[in-house]
């Protein structure tokens, strides 16, 4: 689970291509799409029209149907950051800054690991992350 914004310059992307090799490396690794789920939330719903994520997904070439974007109202968004002590803030100019958090939940709701975003030079954790998921799919 991890959350983005469609204007974020750097962090956002980065993560969303990590996101996708993750992807190829479950189906290596024979794991079938439908065993897990990608869930990617919108920090800004403001901005983030259900149009602009929709285009989002199309630059990076996502129609996998087990990444869902979900994008709730303002409130809906901080009270689900909040579970996750996940920290942003909109500024006036409307730039969003954040936490750089990414968390694998089990089927129960229960948080069972933490991963960072793509961050510079910093890759997503792919195969950290891939490991992690098998021990909970099995």
């Amino acid at each position: 689970m991890s959350f983005f914004f469609t204007n974020c310059p750097d962090i956002c992307p980065t993560t969303m291509w990590d996101l996708k090799e993750l992807q190829n490396l479950m189906r290596e690794k024979g794991i079938a799409d439908d065993r897990y789920i990608v869930l990617s939330v919108t920090l800004d719903p403001e901005y983030d029209t259900d149009e602009r994520i929709n285009h989002y997904k199309e630059l990076f070439e996502i129609s996998n149907p087990n990444w869902l974007f979900l994008r709730g109202s303002i409130e809906e968004t901080k009270k689900f950051t909040r579970y996750f002590n996940f920290y942003y803030e909109k500024n006036e100019d409307g730039f969003v800054t954040h936490s750089t958090s990414m968390y694998i939940v089990d089927s129960n709701d229960y948080i069972r690991a933490h991963h960072d975003m793509a961050i510079g030079k910093k890759r997503v954790n792919i195969e950290e992350i891939a490991n992690h998921l098998e021990s909970l799919i099995k």
